[in-house]
């Protein structure tokens, strides 16, 4: 799974929700919540939309999911 390293002084969370297509690929990403930085949010998309998935189940079509990152600055 994608991970993203603080960029700036924030700490906090963005979640997504993701959508896959039936080849495994990001179709598309959209933020649910979070209050982190513009800036983070933007390299935690990207870090998404750039992943990539497998099929692990038989179904056909894609699948729809979350994916929540927690940004920690100590």
């Amino acid at each position: 799974m994608p991970k993203v390293a603080a960029i700036d002084d924030m700490s906090g969370i963005v979640r997504f929700r993701i959508q896959i297509d039936e080849n495994g690929e990001v179709a598309a990403v959209t933020k649910v919540a979070g209050n982190v930085s513009p800036a983070q949010e933007k390299l935690c998309r990207d870090a998404l939309q750039n992943a990539s998935f497998r099929r692990i189940g038989t179904g056909s079509g894609g699948a729809t999911g979350f994916y929540t990152f927690r940004v920690s600055v100590q």
